[in-house]
């Protein structure tokens, strides 16, 4: 049996690639193997052809600018 862990956190080194490792040393004592993608080493980009996700980060970023400004 094989585990593949996939860190989605932009920290390649941060709380949830400890979270993951620890979680591997103790599958690797039982004998199971891991492997770890970190996502943060890839460049991720959206549809280039409909930019739907250029769209949706926009959309998600004016709402955060929106929180940060008007804190409740």
């Amino acid at each position: 049996m094989k585990v593949l862990g996939i860190n989605g956190s932009a920290r390649k080194d941060g709380n949830t690639a400890i979270l993951i490792q620890t979680v591997f040393d103790e599958l690797t004592k039982e004998g199971i193997e891991t492997e770890l993608i970190q996502l943060s080493e890839n460049r991720i980009e959206g549809c280039k052809a409909c930019r739907s996700q250029v769209w949706y980060w926009q959309e998600i970023k004016g709402y955060l600018n929106i929180k940060l400004e008007h804190p409740l």
